[in-house]
């Protein structure tokens, strides 16, 4: 026997399931392993980038005279203590300068990535019952592309002119090969060739622009 359903029903039915197919289902949850690696994440490289040049470049500080959060206490501190007290280097340090593998430098990344593990135990401890940040997401992506393009720009514009790296002089084309640090290496050798630096420049360019561009 064919049972027949009024039309009324037939049209309540259909309703009701074209609210529950357009109705939101229940918010997917992250991964364990993908919510401590987004919260790792977005520790250190918010951190790196207050730390860095970066935050100068992301600001639009003209000639890099932005606040550098790394170069003073109590950043500094706590990079040097561990320079005296760990690596046992009582040498006089240069914080800031034009080389980025300095002494300080290396070790500013290693109390960065100490002070991500901490601050991420802590922050999964306190919200261990959320398992996904899809708005915070959303803005550490936009915040990362700026201030990866801002940087790129900025380089990338003090190359094209060129002005970022200069040919090597006579005293430095003399120097032996083994008292050069690798930034050393690397700003002579890009110095030395005028339109590789142009290029160099103009790609950085065209990386910075196209963050802007596909956020």
């Amino acid at each position: 026997m064919i049972d027949i359903m009024p039309a009324s029903h037939v049209e309540s039915a259909g309703l009701a399931g074209s609210v529950d197919a357009a109705s939101p289902g229940p918010p997917c949850h992250w991964r364990l392993v993908t919510t401590i690696a987004f919260r790792c994440c977005f520790l250190y490289f918010s951190l790196y980038v207050v730390c860095t040049q970066m935050l100068s470049a992301l600001l639009h500080t003209p000639n890099w005279g932005g606040p550098n959060f790394g170069a003073g206490p109590p950043v500094s501190t706590a990079v040097i203590w561990v320079i005296r007290h760990v690596f046992r280097d009582y040498r006089t340090l240069a914080v800031v300068g034009g080389s980025g593998d300095k002494m300080y430098d290396w070790v500013l990344a290693l109390c960065l990535l100490v002070s991500t593990a901490l601050l991420a135990t802590i922050w999964s401890v306190l919200d261990r019952h959320r398992g996904y940040y899809p708005r915070l997401h959303r803005a550490f992506r936009v915040f990362l592309r700026f201030a990866l393009g801002s940087t790129l720009i900025t380089y990338g514009a003090a190359k094209a002119v060129p002005l970022q790296m200069p040919y090597p002089p006579l005293t430095r084309l003399l120097e032996p090969f083994g008292n050069f640090s690798p930034m050393g290496v690397l700003w002579s050798s890009i110095g030395a060739s005028r339109p590789y630096e142009i290029f160099t420049g103009g790609v950085e360019l065209l990386c910075g622009c196209s963050r802007f561009i596909s956020c």
